[in-house]
Parts: structure tokens; C-alpha cells; sequence
């Protein structure tokens, strides 16, 4: 959640697929493989791999996923403003279980 909340993963840098799982807490390999697949399928992440033991692989924003960043922004700065709101919901929600 502090990366949702903060900032976008790649915003202003690459990172190695290691990083962003470490980063995004709770995902699994696979579905985080599966999520940046889709990005770069879409045209909004590049993959770049380098010939190390193990490989290294990179990924970065494509110039048109960085046009995606002003809308990805605003649902971040209104998460922020709402999330007291957000957290108090799933508290009520949880309690209900």
C-alpha cells in the first residue's frame, strides 16, 4: 500500500523485478510476472533483460505509460485525502465477518 499511496513504482526510475516485489508487498512472483506482462503487452512498461547469472531483467515506463501518470496521480492524491474514510469502511466491513 505505500507505493499506491506515495508514489508510482516506476515513476522516475527503473527497477528490477526483484524491487517491485519487494516493493509491493503481498503479491506473489506470478501474479506480479503476469501484472508487468500485461503493462509491457499494452505498450506501458519495457522489459530489458542482462546477460548475468541469474538474469537481470529491468523495467521502466514506456513514454506513453508516463502519460498515464497525470490520471494515476489524481486516484493517488484522492486515496490520500480519503484514506481515514477508506480504512474506517474496512473496519466496519470486517466487523460485520
Amino acid at each position: 500500500m505505500k507505493y499506491c499511496i506515495d508514489k508510482s513504482l516506476l515513476e522516475n526510475e527503473t527497477k528490477r523485478f526483484s524491487e517491485l516485489q519487494y516493493d509491493i508487498s503481498k503479491i506473489s512472483q506470478r501474479i506480479l510476472s503476469l501484472s508487468l506482462r500485461n503493462l509491457e503487452r499494452n505498450g506501458l512498461v519495457s522489459r530489458r533483460v542482462e546477460s548475468t547469472i541469474p538474469p537481470s531483467v529491468y523495467y521502466s515506463l514506456t513514454p506513453f505509460g508516463e502519460t498515464l501518470l497525470v490520471h494515476i496521480k489524481g486516484i493517488i492524491d484522492w486515496t490520500r485525502r480519503n484514506y481515514k474514510e477508506i480504512k474506517k469502511s474496512q473496519e466496519l466491513f470486517d466487523q460485520k465477518k
